[in-house]
């Protein structure tokens, strides 16, 4: 970790580290950071461990004079071999600024910050990464000049658990382009091409099919309400290494024709257009875009209380907040969201876009990373304070 130059210059060089570029919430929101920044004049390279996929966001970094690079990197424990190539490319580029993203990203900017005057910025995108990691990150974390996290709550919990230190922690959270969830006019367009009947109340679910959205929570929960609601169906968008389980249970429980897993889609304004409301049945969380993007939408909420969600999701005033593994749990809040008349859900709605504009918007959210990374390079980015 060197230290800083004391003169700011537009051409000062962040380098972006990532396991891989696939569509995710932590993945989406590197590609419009670093598509802002360039846009403000900053030179950005992104540096993915993953190949490139064709259904990956690589087509999706277009800020001017933007640099991406993949290592070609393996899955599993021989990823690790390509930190040298990762070392590689900070030797030729010689960044100013490395940034990591998600754990190995973290990692390698951590480590390669001792081969080189930049300084190292780690991105905590979740509250929980395992036992491991979490013990890997609180033994580095001298080696990061700077940490972010997405809310208070989890940057609280996380030092409580000695993963990061408060006098190098700052919050940023998630951003969110408002622009692009403004009123659609295909609400109904999108209904019929899904199958939705006149009449019926449209649950939307959206992540990644792994452990981490704990989808057996919501389909359980589902079920609970499908038997006492029959005007109630959900439609699930994602993928992911779990899908054929997914899939598996939704036979089991009886859902198959109340329950439609959508795949990957790139039309989320307007799946949330056509939809009534938004379930979240996560076991854990960072803060999760898809509640940004729910909210900037109109649309209420009904979540599991986990990492930002409490601090995005008044429960009663833009949304219902429900406790995590407990399906019984989930069902009675999407039952009490399905009890409310239209009126009182479009008031959730309509909080929680007042909520997102004031506080999550793209440029609000630029401005903030932008700031840390200045006080970096002029040698004083400490003192986070995110513990009273």
């Amino acid at each position: 970790m060197g230290s800083r130059r004391g003169v700011e210059r537009m051409s000062d060089h962040v380098m972006f580290i990532i396991s891989g570029l696939e569509r995710g919430g932590a993945e989406n929101q590197l590609v419009g950071l670093a598509n802002g920044l360039a846009g403000r004049g900053w030179r950005v390279t992104v540096v993915s461990y993953l190949p490139f996929s064709e259904a990956s966001l690589r087509s999706e970094l277009r800020g001017p004079g933007m640099l991406a690079v993949t290592l070609n990197s393996p899955n599993g424990i021989r990823k690790y071999a390509s930190l040298f190539r990762a070392a590689a490319v900070v030797r030729q580029a010689r960044p100013d600024l490395l940034v990591g993203f998600m754990f190995h990203g973290m990692m390698t900017a951590r480590l390669l910050s001792l081969l080189s005057s930049a300084s190292s910025v780690s991105s905590v995108r979740n509250e929980r990464d395992g036992a491991i990691r979490g013990r890997l990150l609180g033994l580095t974390d001298w080696l990061a000049d700077a940490v972010t996290v997405q809310s208070h709550s989890i940057g609280n919990e996380l030092c409580r658990r000695g993963v990061i230190k408060p006098s190098h922690t700052h919050v940023i959270p998630n951003a969110i382009d408002i622009a692009r969830f403004e009123p659609i006019e295909s609400r109904e367009r999108m209904r019929r091409s899904l199958g939705i009947a006149e009449g019926r109340f449209l649950w939307l679910a959206a992540g990644r099919l792994d452990v981490q959205k704990d989808y057996p929570n919501l389909l359980r929960a589902f079920a609970e309400v499908a038997r006492r609601r029959a005007e109630a169906q959900l439609v699930i968008a994602g993928a992911g290494p779990l899908e054929d389980e997914v899939r598996a249970l939704i036979g089991r429980l009886g859902l198959s024709g109340r329950v439609a897993l959508l795949g990957l889609r790139r039309d989320m304004p307007e799946l949330f257009a056509a939809c009534d409301a938004l379930a979240l049945s996560s076991a854990w969380e960072g803060m999760p875009v898809v509640v940004l993007e729910a909210m900037a939408s109109r649309r209420p909420v009904v979540a599991t209380a986990v990492g930002a969600v409490p601090e995005l999701v008044s429960d009663g005033e833009t949304g219902i907040v429900v406790p995590p593994g407990d399906h019984q749990a989930l069902a009675a809040g999407m039952e009490r969201m399905m009890r409310l008349s239209e009126r009182e859900r479009n008031g959730l709605g309509d909080a929680g876009y007042r909520r997102v504009c004031a506080e999550f918007s793209t440029e609000s959210v630029l401005d903030q990373w932008e700031t840390l990374f200045r006080k970096l390079l002029k040698g004083a980015a400490g003192g986070g304070g995110i513990l009273p």
